[in-house]
């Protein structure tokens, strides 16, 4: 089996409300188009970090115990991302391509990010596709690390809950 290259194989979509049953997707009512928004096309590839970073250490030996050894405790992940800005000649948004700027308008909101690797990020999803969901927050939308090329914006989500490998049903 050959390895998988990365190319356009990750889909990311939001989820403006929750889905109907926490820990799960469902094709029909969580991933249907006025639901998930794909964001795919307007993240800015470099800039992508959404994930684990590691567990807290938790090491408290006994008074018999030999070694220092410890275990994982808390979980903590990171979701970054620079996002494209779509503006027309008068430099107004273009709502139907400017999905992450009108989505993500304030600090604080809630929202699920859905991401899914490995079929090409045009595809629609589909039943059993396996997916991880993160319920995040929103900071403080921020300036882009440069004004060299394309205009885009940064957002930084404070990550509350994930549910990893999740399979779509119909």
């Amino acid at each position: 089996m050959p390895r998988s290259l990365a190319i356009g194989a990750v889909k990311l979509a939001v989820l403006t409300t929750a889905p109907a049953v926490k820990g799960a997707l469902s094709l029909a009512g969580d991933l249907t188009t006025a639901n998930a928004k794909d964001l795919s096309d307007n993240i800015l590839k470099s800039s992508y970090t959404l994930g684990a970073t590691g567990a807290d250490k938790v090491s408290e030996p006994s008074l018999a115990a030999t070694t220092n050894s410890s275990v994982p405790g808390m979980s903590n992940y990171n979701a970054d991302m620079e996002f494209f800005r779509y503006l027309d000649g008068s430099g107004k948004s273009v709502t139907l391509e400017d999905v992450p700027f009108t989505t993500f308008t304030g600090k604080g909101l809630r929202f699920w990010l859905v991401e899914r690797k490995g079929p090409q990020s045009t595809v629609a999803f589909t039943a059993a596709d396996v997916c991880d969901v993160y319920e995040v927050l929103t900071d403080d939308p921020r300036p882009p690390k440069d004004y060299a090329s394309y205009l885009k914006f940064g957002q930084l989500f404070h990550v509350q809950t994930v549910w990893n490998r999740v399979v779509v049903a119909a």
